[in-house]
């Protein structure tokens, strides 16, 4: 099963599209910076439109970013895995339900 592309029914390339959001994301930009910002380079959208996209595609790129970061660190290096003692570290103290300090020591 092949998954829909989202950036099908726009004229703009995905690039421009991902740009856009991204500049505004990232920066502390408002819409109409955004859209002076890209007017200096060449395209001409509105501010309106970086809002669409913004509305439609970030939620879509901060999914990605978040499986990427997850996936390799904010390093870009993968993950060490994660070595699990179960639910706490061998003498690492507890409290009960009496509030009363036990476990390594032996309180």
């Amino acid at each position: 099963m092949m998954k829909k592309d989202p950036f099908k029914s726009f004229q703009s390339s995905p690039e421009i599209i991902r740009l856009v959001v991204m500049m505004y994301v990232r920066f502390p930009l408002s819409l109409r910076n955004v859209e002076d910002l890209l007017h200096e380079r060449g395209i001409d959208i509105s501010h309106e439109t970086v809002w669409y996209w913004w509305n439609r595609f970030g939620p879509m790129f901060a999914a990605e970013n978040r499986r990427k970061v997850n996936q390799t660190g904010l390093t870009g290096e993968p993950k060490a895995r994660k070595v699990s003692y179960g639910k706490r570290l061998p003498r690492e103290p507890f409290f009960d339900r009496g509030a009363r300090a036990c476990g390594a020591h032996g309180l």
